[in-house]
């Protein structure tokens, strides 16, 4: 490179600016100097001579590179990155501070992991029944994109075509991650929880859950025993849905069959009249059938019926329509 006062080029500058304009002459002839290229052995191939100016005015140099640094450095300045980053694992002396560095890269994303919320720390009976590997997976593919990459490398999921294999791949990360992380944040083990409860449905012993246990794989013996009391909890819960539903719909169509019966009197003649009737909650407070649950239910229920026959209130028209609905209600089976 050399200085030049030529409009539209600027001389190159070093160090201080209070420095005398003989200092930079100087060392800019330094430069220029340490820049010649005749000494360059380029018979076997491209040759690669590093000049390095510091702001004190002193220059380094550097010619004599083996040929790995000097193919880095090339394809540095070409922005060959590929190239590089191969090169640099096959370097004899880079490859290990690589490797150290990306070791430290690797422990900094599941660090962060374990602080966020991940699906791997619920333990409840219903969000283990909804657990997936695949959303294991997609969450260390966001959090920890450096091990994700390893652990596809490592199960050859990138190569596989068929999806029952990449279902193999995705578990086995699941399960491997789920032990590893484990190590770093014990509640993080909702993997755990799920084969444990497989194990114990399948008849496992107290001993292999041990065994089992030691290996990261599943939770403790007396912890799955205390998860399988707490899911027994609700084991009927659906039964209890189903009756709720149920008399929800019968006790709605009881209230309405008595608030027709006390309000709307019966006439022996066929002319149909029709009549408002009361369905405050003071009134309705005295009736046998009512609840607030049942109350609001039902004034829920007078509602519909009222929109559709376009009616400004709650007249014997709309309790028979309501009746005919609730009656035609298809009620769920219990399976």
């Amino acid at each position: 490179m050399e200085a030049s006062n030529v409009k539209g080029k600027k001389s190159l500058q070093f160090g201080d600016h209070g420095k005398t304009s003989e200092f930079f002459r100087s060392v800019h002839c330094n430069v220029l100097s340490k820049c010649n290229i005749d000494d360059l052995d380029t018979s076997k191939g491209a040759a690669v001579k590093v000049v390095i100016s510091y702001p004190s005015g002193e220059v380094s140099v550097m010619n004599k590179i083996d040929d790995e640094s000097q193919s880095i450095i090339r394809n540095i300045a070409l922005k060959n990155w590929a190239t590089v980053a191969n090169a640099c694992l096959r370097h004899e002396l880079l490859a290990p501070e690589f490797k150290d560095a990306f070791a430290r890269e690797v422990g900094k994303e599941c660090k962060a992991y374990t602080k966020s919320e991940s699906c791997l720390k619920e333990s409840s009976p219903d969000q283990l029944a909804v657990f997936s590997n695949r959303t294991v997976c997609k969450e260390v593919e966001i959090h920890c994109p450096l091990l994700y990459s390893a652990l596809c490398q490592a199960s050859n999921m990138c190569s596989l075509n068929s999806e029952v294999s990449k279902e193999r791949a995705v578990n086995a990360i699941a399960v491997a991650v789920s032990a590893l992380i484990r190590l770093r944040n014990p509640t993080m083990s909702a993997a755990a929880y799920r084969i444990s409860t497989v194990l114990f449905h399948s008849g496992v012993s107290y001993k292999d859950f041990t065994r089992l246990n030691h290996l990261g794989i599943c939770m403790s013996h007396d912890m799955m025993v205390a998860l399988q009391q707490k899911m027994g909890e609700n084991f009927d819960y659906k039964a209890i849905l189903w009756r709720k539903l149920i008399e929800a719909n019968k006790c709605t169509k009881l209230l309405v069959d008595e608030i027709r019966e006390k309000q709307v009197p019966q006439r022996e003649d066929d002319m149909d009249l029709v009549l408002e009737v009361d369905i405050s909650e003071t009134t309705i407070k005295t009736y046998e059938w009512y609840s607030p649950d049942n109350y609001a239910q039902t004034v829920k229920q007078l509602e519909r019926p009222r929109q559709s026959l376009n009616e400004r209130s709650i007249a014997n028209e709309v309790l028979d329509e309501t009746v005919r609905r609730l009656g035609n209600e298809k009620l769920p089976f219990f399976k």
